[in-house]
């Protein structure tokens, strides 16, 4: 018998990904039947949070985080 994991509260929000990459998931998920889309982002996510966060401590935020683009000012440029 397996154990009860118990259930962790879920959101949902809506994101943009490159298509190829959303393709490559599609890809790896129908053919890993244990995998779901799901459990890909939130394993990337979770690895990547691990590396930005180790050292360093976030305060916590005092209000809700701006939606939409940043202002071009304070855009990082990526090249």
């Amino acid at each position: 018998m397996k154990p009860i994991r118990p259930i962790k509260p879920k959101t949902r929000i809506t994101l943009s990904l490159p298509t190829v990459l959303i393709e490559r998931m599609r890809t790896v998920v129908y053919w890993t039947p244990t995998l779901t889309l799901t459990s890909i982002v939130e394993a990337g996510i979770e690895s990547q949070l691990k590396k930005l966060e180790k050292g360093r401590r976030f305060r916590a935020r005092k209000g809700k985080i701006r939606v939409g683009r940043p202002p071009k000012h304070l855009a990082i440029r990526r090249k």
